[in-house]
C-alpha cells in the first residue's frame, strides 16, 4: 500500500492519541472503523478517526458526567504529553459528542457514541495488527467491542448512511466468510 508521508505522520499521531486514551482510566472501548482497521483486519483502508463506545450501563446524567470527565482528562494529557490542542463539541443537552484534535499533520476526530451505553457482548483486548502499525515500530493493545458487535454496528451504519467506507468494511467482512447470520441473530 502506497501511503503519503503526511498520512504516515497523521497515523503516528493517531497512535500517540490512542495510547493516551488507553492509558486513561475510562469506560470507553473502540468500535467501528477504528476497531476494524487497527485491531481486527490488517488495515485494508486507512482510518484516522477514533470511534468509541461507552461501556457502562448507567443513567443518562451519569454517562454525561463520565463523558465530560473523560474528554477533560484527555485534553489535559494531550497538551502535557503531545502539545496537541482539542476542540470539544457539546450537544444542546450537555453531552460531549466529539473532540477534534489538532496535530502537526492534521486533524483527528475522537467520537463517542452518545446514544448507546453498554455492550451486548464481552469486550476484547486486542493488539494492533502488524500491517496497521507494526511497520512503524509501534505495539499497542486496546479494549474493543467484540468483532461480531463491531460488524453488526457497521452493518447498521452501512444501511443508514450508505457511505462507501461502511460498504467497504461490510464487503471485507463478507469476504472473510464470517457467519453474518449468527452475528445478527446474536445481537438483534
Amino acid at each position: 500500500m502506497l501511503i503519503k508521508r503526511k498520512t504516515v505522520h497523521l497515523v503516528r499521531n493517531l497512535l500517540n492519541i490512542l495510547q493516551i486514551i488507553n492509558d486513561l482510566e475510562n469506560e470507553f472501548v473502540h468500535k467501528g472503523g477504528t476497531a476494524i482497521n487497527l485491531f481486527y483486519t490488517d488495515m485494508p483502508r486507512l482510518s484516522v478517526d477514533i470511534d468509541l463506545t461507552y461501556n457502562r450501563i448507567n443513567t443518562r446524567e451519569e454517562a454525561k458526567n463520565s463523558f465530560k470527565i473523560f474528554f477533560k482528562e484527555l485534553d489535559i494529557r494531550l497538551k502535557e504529553h503531545l502539545h496537541y490542542t482539542m476542540n470539544i463539541n457539546i450537544t444542546e443537552d450537555g453531552f460531549v459528542n466529539k473532540g477534534i484534535i489538532t496535530t502537526p499533520a492534521g486533524f483527528i476526530k475522537v467520537e463517542p457514541n452518545i446514544v448507546v451505553r453498554g455492550t451486548l457482548t464481552e469486550t476484547e483486548t486486542k493488539n494492533v495488527l502488524p500491517e496497521a502499525f507494526g511497520k512503524l515500530g509501534i505495539e499497542m493493545e486496546a479494549k474493543c467491542l467484540a468483532k461480531k458487535e463491531v460488524y453488526a454496528g457497521k452493518a447498521c451504519a452501512a444501511l443508514d448512511r450508505q457511505h462507501p467506507r461502511d460498504l467497504y468494511d461490510i464487503y471485507g467482512f463478507l469476504k472473510e466468510k464470517e457467519n453474518l447470520e449468527n452475528c445478527f441473530e446474536m445481537l438483534f
